[in-house]
């Protein structure tokens, strides 16, 4: 076997890792969120990716740190964050698989803003990727068909055969148009900016951002008629609704947010992007199976038709794309 074939077996695993990684951390933080705010899980499973990260980041010293961009790397941080707050809400009120399938929209949201933003060429592929994809999220959604193979509409069924649409799914949406922000500012970012950089500022920032948010959540005392943060009350984290067994919990979502990133980037880096992306449609099933698994989520038939239609579409475009490449080679 050559050398490329071992690289690109090697960016394989490290990409089913990526997409493991990914739905399980969606179902500790669902799982943890039982007990304490969405906005407390995302400031502290943050706040325990910093502490785990900086001495990496800090190992070559502080010239890593030298930066010319403050102001986009703060623009980044606050959108990044403030769309992960967004998801960790709707999350809440989703079951994973229909979260995951959600969070698939980013790339082609990317494509779009590419297309009209960057000027990039608006392809046949493209148009199709993108209609079929936001049918494939209006299908997640809303129960447009059912098990029995009839079509359901909110504006023409009555109220007994027309499920309540969940809003939760806009704020998903939301966070996601976020996140494709984020992905564009990253592209900015790149051409001067390193890597360690870039992952020590994302953190630093998404930790003072979503501090606020996470206080407001926890509860508030009165002392001599001033009311005081809870941070004068705490004697140990049981206090703040932590218990062992949270902390644990959380220390595991961030090992999961750091191997999602690490071995996504690192799989594009080893092997060859064609061979490897089709991979990261699997977390499609493996937040299907987790979100079954641990939380007895039975997604509607209607779900499956558009998780179906989102990973085919991404799938199209991606083939097309690497003919255009062998084209143009």
């Amino acid at each position: 076997m050559s050398q490329p074939q071992y690289r690109n077996i090697y960016g394989i695993i490290l990409m089913l890792i990526h997409s493991l990684a990914l739905p399980m951390l969606y179902v500790i933080n669902k799982y943890v969120m039982k007990f304490i705010h969405s906005n407390q899980v995302v400031f502290l499973y943050k706040s325990a990716v910093l502490v785990g990260i900086l001495p990496w980041v800090l190992y070559g010293g502080l010239d890593c740190i030298r930066t010319k961009r403050l102001k986009l790397h703060l623009l980044r941080g606050v959108v990044s964050t403030v769309g992960g707050l967004m998801f960790m809400y709707g999350l809440n009120h989703v079951d994973v698989a229909s979260s995951t399938a959600m969070n698939k929209m980013e790339p082609i949201l990317v494509m779009l803003v590419a297309t009209l933003y960057f000027k990039e060429q608006l392809s046949l592929a493209k148009i199709v990727t993108i209609a079929l994809s936001f049918v494939g999220m209006l299908l997640t959604a809303y129960q447009f068909i059912g098990w029995d193979g009839g079509l359901y509409f909110p504006w023409m069924d009555s109220a007994h055969s027309s499920p309540p649409f969940n809003y939760h799914y806009l704020i998903l949406f939301g966070a996601v148009l976020l996140w494709t922000a984020n992905s564009s500012i990253i592209k900015a970012l790149g051409t001067t900016e390193s890597n360690r950089t870039q992952l020590f500022y994302i953190s630093v920032i998404s930790v003072l951002v979503s501090m606020p948010a996470a206080l407001c959540t926890w509860s508030w005392n009165t002392v001599g008629g001033v009311t005081i943060p809870w941070v004068t009350s705490v004697q140990s984290i049981e206090d703040i609704g932590l218990t062992s067994q949270l902390v644990e919990l959380i220390l595991l979502s961030a090992l999961m947010h750091f191997l999602h990133v690490v071995c996504y980037f690192q799989s594009l880096k080893v092997a060859e992007m064609s061979v490897v992306i089709p991979f990261d449609y699997s977390r499609l099933i493996f937040g299907a199976i987790l979100g079954y698994y641990f939380f007895g989520d039975v997604p509607t038939f209607s779900a499956y038709v558009g998780y179906t239609l989102i990973l085919t579409s991404g799938l199209y475009l991606l083939r097309q794309t690497s003919a255009g490449y062998k084209k143009k080679a």
